[in-house]
């Protein structure tokens, strides 16, 4: 630096200190005395003063550029160990699996999450790595009830999730309810339906604006449809229509529905798991347990089943093989009464009230599900545990 230059005026202002001192205490006076001499030295000593300031600025600016140079060395610094960091041992093939663990489900709800795109903001390389891995797009969860949203926004998420996840097949899972985005949704999933795997929706009938998937589900394997009582109730008999030529289909659930004939035009024949949902009474769980006369497994889910008709038929026997009852709302163990079941073996009550046993499923006169009924499985609550017996 500039050591020289730190004492700077020192020499005389010391020099004319005790002459200032001196002359301060013979009660100096200017309109008495000559000022000449002491305006000079006011003079010297300010520009003394002002050099001691522009040597002070100087060498603030000489530490603010260390500091800045500083920055900058332990800005590469930090790269050198980024280079070196253990996670860049990692082969891509792991890395684009340890992506699919964490990139569960791309949603539009109360906010926009991509997990896909969060990973490739990190660098160049994930996003390469993000962009070439159909799956990590393929979740696509978009719920649009109740909430606000950033139209422009949902759309880009969608876009770009169904472009990027080409050729990989689809997750779908749709909630909409009448809002100007769902005509824009609905129609930009359906270009892309050739890719739906499993699908669950939530959204307003008639089905009628679904007309054009019909024939082109050749992967569709599960399908969800709740909340089916905000559809119309003169929805033609035809609304699931379009999910008849399904050829892969073998799961189905199904919220509370009007007549059973809008359902009837499901691939039932291949249909092996069933789930069943807020229905209400016996009859219309036998109504659809009519249709599905293939599959083999069945689960209730807070349906408000009472005490069946007397006018009911007991004359009721379905083939399937596994029953599991989720109790809710009004649950009447008597409806088993009128159902005979001879080829179950796993019945699975779940969250069974108090004194509500396995005898309460069976009835005397049903032999065939006493011998059948292997396993029941308790659910405690407080616990969060599972028992069996």
């Amino acid at each position: 630096m500039h050591p020289q230059t730190t004492n700077l005026g020192s020499a005389e202002v010391h020099c004319k200190k005790s002459s200032v001192l001196d002359t301060l205490r013979a009660n100096f006076g200017t309109y008495t005395s000559d000022i000449t001499n002491a305006s000079q030295c006011l003079i010297d000593a300010e520009r003394d003063a002002q050099r001691c300031d522009d040597e002070i600025q100087k060498l603030e600016a000489d530490i603010v550029s260390l500091r800045n140079q500083q920055q900058r060395i332990y800005r590469r610094i930090d790269r050198y160990r980024s280079l070196l960091a253990p996670i860049r041992k990692i082969p891509s093939e792991i890395l684009g699996h340890i992506f699919r663990l964490i990139c569960t489900e791309n949603s539009a709800a109360t906010e926009i999450d991509c997990p896909a795109v969060h990973l490739s903001h990190v660098c160049a390389g994930w996003r390469d790595l993000a962009r070439t891995n159909p799956s990590l797009w393929s979740r696509i969860s978009i719920d649009l009830v109740e909430t606000e949203y950033d139209s422009f926004r949902v759309k880009s998420m969608l876009t770009t999730c169904l472009t990027l996840s080409d050729p990989s097949p689809i997750f779908l899972d749709l909630t909409l309810f009448e809002a100007d985005i769902d005509k824009f949704v609905l129609e930009s999933v359906m270009r892309h339906c050739v890719r739906w795997e499993e699908v669950r929706l939530n959204i307003p009938g008639p089905f009628d604006k679904l007309s054009p998937i019909k024939g082109n589900l050749p992967l569709l394997r599960s399908l969800t449809i709740d909340d089916f009582q905000i559809f119309d109730s003169d929805d033609s008999p035809e609304s699931l229509d379009c999910f008849s030529l399904a050829p892969r289909l073998c799961t189905v659930a199904i919220g509370n529905i009007h007549p059973t004939t809008e359902i009837s035009t499901l691939p039932w024949c291949q249909i092996s798991d069933l789930k069943l949902h807020f229905f209400n009474g016996v009859g219309h769980v036998n109504d659809v347990l009519r249709l599905a006369a293939q599959t083999r497994s069945v689960t209730l889910s807070h349906c408000f089943m009472g005490d069946p008709p007397s006018n009911l038929s007991e004359e009721f026997t379905h083939s399937l093989e596994s029953l599991s009852v989720i109790l809710g709302g009004n649950f009447s163990d008597q409806c088993f009464r009128v159902w005979t079941m001879p080829r179950l073996n796993c019945l699975h009550p779940f969250n069974p009230r108090d004194g509500f046993f396995i005898e309460d499923f069976v009835y005397p006169r049903r032999a065939s599900i006493v011998r059948a009924t292997l396993r029941m499985r308790y659910h405690y609550p407080q616990s969060g545990k599972y028992g069996s017996q």
